[in-house]
């Protein structure tokens, strides 16, 4: 006996369980130290002492073009930093192209 081909609809197939959370981004996660802060943890400063610690001037003098140190230390330590790393660099905005 020959058996007939009978196609099934997708009535008869299980419906799958789809992902409801695929494009919802997930828990935000929380903020990390700086390199600065860090630093200032590890030579146990209070605010109040930053600008008379000569540690932490030594190690801002040698990490002021790669670390973010904030601005009012750098004035009052005579640090500038160097912004010339910027014209080596080979950074081409990418501009959105809109087809017409």
């Amino acid at each position: 006996m020959v058996r007939k081909y009978i196609p099934r609809s997708r009535a008869v197939f299980k419906r799958t369980r789809h992902n409801y959370t695929w494009g919802r981004s997930g828990p935000v996660p929380p903020a990390q130290l700086t390199e600065f802060e860090c630093v200032v943890i590890e030579l146990g400063l209070a605010p109040e002492q930053y600008m008379d610690s000569p540690a932490l001037r030594l190690w801002a003098s040698a990490n002021r073009n790669r670390r973010y140190i904030p601005e009012e230390l750098l004035n009052h330590w005579g640090l500038h930093v160097d912004l010339t790393w910027l014209q080596n660099t080979k950074f081409e905005p990418r501009l959105p192209v809109y087809a017409d």
